[in-house]
């Protein structure tokens, strides 16, 4: 039986509807670096149902209609902002990848398989917490920390 991709196991219920794909790691590309990125985190032990690429535009999509659908709940915490950003990246023609890294040493894993690469967006979903995980990657020029923070 397939199993349902990453985006499907979104934990909706925890931000009053916005995207929250939990014990994942969101990442963000440009789209020429997509396929290098995913080549990469497969040799250092990914499955192709861990990783779960996201072009702009269906990302564009899904994004809005999380933003145009949130909750006062989700206005409250910090996922809203998140949404709002990544939309922001999506309408520039960032593409992104969410990896299931459940675990310190699964994201350690992302941040080594990934660290040369120039990765403009990078985020994991925890239980109630988003992380920023920016700074453990070589950032493009036009992507800096500050700008890509969550």
């Amino acid at each position: 039986m397939a199993k349902e991709p990453l985006t499907a196991d979104a934990d909706k219920a925890l931000e009053a509807g916005v995207f929250y794909p939990r014990h994942c790691i969101m990442l963000g590309l440009d789209g020429d670096q997509v396929a290098e990125a995913l080549k990469a985190l497969r040799e250092a032990g990914f499955s192709e149902a861990d990783c779960q690429r996201i072009d702009a535009s269906r990302f564009l999509q899904d994004a809005q209609h999380n933003v145009d659908d949130a909750g006062l709940f989700a206005s409250l915490g910090k996922s809203l902002h998140v949404r709002y950003k990544q939309l922001e990246l999506a309408r520039a023609g960032v593409e992104f990848i969410v990896v299931r890294a459940p675990t310190g040493q699964d994201t350690e894993r992302v941040v080594k398989a990934l660290k040369t690469l120039p990765v403009r967006y990078a985020i994991k979903y925890e239980t109630l917490v988003i992380e920023d995980l920016i700074q453990f990657f070589r950032s493009t020029p036009a992507g800096t920390h500050k700008e890509h923070a969550v």
